[in-house]
């Protein structure tokens, strides 16, 4: 296993050799994500410390993840990883072993017209293992036709487990917490507000 570091609060994007550890880390999770080979045989976790991870500090959006990642923030308050409406937060498409902890995922936005189908404001996850631990998903929107589902998020055929996750604001046609098709989820200590 290997463990990487990111700080959004650092003025710039560390990019030399050596770049990534607690004393000299990534400044984005997009960049870090670039920088990291994981694997089977190394999970990499992203230590994430506290801040907001958003357009303002160079994040680009949707921020689509990788097989065998673990995001892991400080806490729920204070690492907070917000689209600010501008796309969707995170993409997982055919990803195992992904994990999200102790951090916040907001701001997400998708719309969907006549043109395609654009679900899941926050995250779209599909064909995918994915658990939340200790997580707030909020203020996240997919707007537009009937098809317009899962605000926070959407996910069809995956394995989604919940554990102390709050689904707070997000807004859809239908489903505007979650919206699962065709999933194994497992929801513990979860709250839909």
């Amino acid at each position: 296993a290997s463990d990487v570091y990111v700080d959004p609060n650092i003025s710039q994007e560390c990019s030399e050799e050596g770049c990534g550890t607690d004393q000299n880390p990534f400044k984005t999770i997009t960049w870090a994500l670039q920088m990291i080979l994981p694997s089977f045989e190394n999970i990499v976790t992203l230590h994430l410390a506290s801040g907001t991870y958003s357009p303002e500090t160079g994040e680009e959006f949707p921020i689509i993840l990788p097989d065998y990642v673990i995001l892991e923030g400080t806490n729920e308050e204070s690492t907070i990883i917000d689209a600010m409406q501008t796309d969707r937060v995170f993409i997982i498409q055919g990803a195992f072993d992904i994990t999200f902890s102790e951090l916040t995922i907001q701001g997400g936005f998708t719309e969907t017209n006549n043109d395609g189908y654009n679900p899941g404001g926050g995250l779209y996850i599909n064909g995918s293992e994915v658990l939340f631990y200790n997580v707030t998903i909020s203020s996240n929107n997919a707007i537009g036709s009937q098809a317009a589902q899962g605000g926070g998020l959407f996910s069809i055929w995956s394995n989604i487990t919940f554990f102390n996750v709050t689904i707070t604001t997000n807004t859809a046609s239908a489903g505007g917490g979650l919206y699962l098709i065709l999933c194994t989820a497992t929801l513990d200590n979860v709250n839909i507000i």
